[in-house]
Parts: C-alpha cells; structure tokens; sequence
C-alpha cells in the first residue's frame, strides 16, 4: 500500500469504474382527513378555548405529523399500481447491511457497530432509541460514557445527551415511537424527508349549517449510503445489567 509508481511520461491506466446499486423510494399521501364542524357548535364557549374549530384541526394536523413520523420509522416501501396506493420506505426497511442481534443496548454493542460502519468509511452520528431501551447508556455514574451538553443553537440553550466511546461522541434522540426491541444509528445528513405536497388545509364545498376542511400532504423518506448506518432489533434486556449495576 505504498501507491502507484509510473514510468516518466507514461500514459494513463486502464480506465475504472465501480458498479452502483440503484435504490429508489416513493412518496406517500398522508390525509385527507376531514374537520367537519357546525357553525352552532363553532359558537359554544368551552373553557380555555377560544376558537373550537382551530382547536380541532391543529389536533388533526399533529396527528398528521405522528402519522408521518411512525410511516418513517417502520413503514414499507409499495407502489401498487392497480389501486394507486403508494407507501415510503422507512429507516427499519432501508436500513439491512447492519444489523446487531444483540439484546442489550450497551457500549460494547454500539463500538461493534461503529467500528463496523467505520471500517467501510461511514461515522453515524446519532443514535435513536425508546427511552427503555438506553438503560445501559444512562449510566449517569460513568461520565465518560453519557455526558449533557449545550449543543442546540436553534432553540436556545437545550441539554443535549451524548454518548462517548472509541470513535468519538453520538447524540442521543429519544423517540416514543422506536420501539423498544429497536435502536438506530444513523448518519443524519443522509436522511432526509422529500416533501412534494407540503401540509395544506383546504375548504371543502359548504353543503348544509357546518363548515369543513381537509389537510393532507404527500412526502417520504430518502435514505442514502445505508451501509454507513445500523440498527438493533432484537432487544430484550432493560435492566442495565450490561453496565454493571443493579435492575431498575
């Protein structure tokens, strides 16, 4: 591995290229769901409450968004053409060059997977997981293992968790939604939503005492260099035995 030694004024070498596999996503509609409402109960006070119908469509619209948030964790990718149903693909369906079978979520576990990502060139940098998953990691006894920084200029100052080891600091997200045998390293430039309807809310014709509207949107998830990214699915151990300490 010394490189390569030409000969003065040689012409260049046989020409090299190397094969690319070519994976594509769908994008998928989520909506149209129906806030329909009269304009009586549009005029009743309630408590807290000053406008009932904004209420009800700002619930609907952060269903919506939970709505996209699981399609993105777990959802499959389909496209059938017969119904003209489509899905997109998710972080647990794109992600399969990296799997760990480990049941426990501790330091050892993840430096495997890091070292194994590394090795071909990737650094994941952060690691999402359901809070009963990061038992281990939460060792708060082990400072250089989880350590809270201040590392979120877009909101201020904001605790940020972050785990140390071998190649260097991975912030951790907790998320409800992963679930709890599952946990994901990834790198997160390379996840990125394509939106081509953005959320819209749009009236719907009048027909009768009530009004109604609708929001909806279509996007989905792209997923690039999945080999640089891995994932647990099969934990099973919450106790934080692998960190040395006692259940919980």
């Amino acid at each position: 591995c010394v490189g390569s030694a030409l000969i003065e004024g040689s012409d260049a070498g046989p020409s090299r290229s190397a094969d690319r596999t070519i994976r594509s996503g769908n994008t998928q509609i989520f909506g149209p769901t129906k806030v329909d409402m009269t304009r009586t109960e549009q005029q009743i006070s309630r408590y807290g409450v000053s406008d009932e119908f904004a209420k009800q469509l700002y619930g609907r619209t952060v269903e919506n968004v939970i709505m996209r948030e699981q399609a993105y964790l777990y959802g499959q990718k389909r496209d059938d053409t017969s119904t003209k149903r489509r899905s997109s693909g998710s972080l647990s369906s794109f992600i399969t060059s990296n799997v760990s079978t480990d049941n426990a979520l501790t330091i050892g576990s993840l430096e495997t997977l890091m070292q194994t990502t590394y090795n071909i060139g990737g650094v994941p940098d952060l690691l999402m997981a359901n809070p009963t998953s990061l038992t281990d990691l939460n060792n708060i006894s082990d400072s250089s293992r989880v350590r809270t920084v201040i590392d979120d200029p877009r909101r201020g100052r904001v605790p940020v968790t972050s785990v140390f080891h071998e190649f260097g600091e991975t912030q951790i997200v907790r998320n409800r939604w992963v679930d709890k045998g599952d946990a994901f390293i990834i790198v997160k430039d390379n996840v990125q939503r394509r939106v081509i309807q953005p959320l819209i809310v749009e009236a719907l014709a009048k027909t009768g005492d009530s009004d109604s509207v609708h929001i909806v949107c279509e996007e989905g998830l792209q997923v690039k260099a999945e080999q640089y990214m891995a994932k647990w699915n099969t934990l099973t151990d919450y106790t934080g035995a692998g960190a040395g300490y006692g259940s919980v």
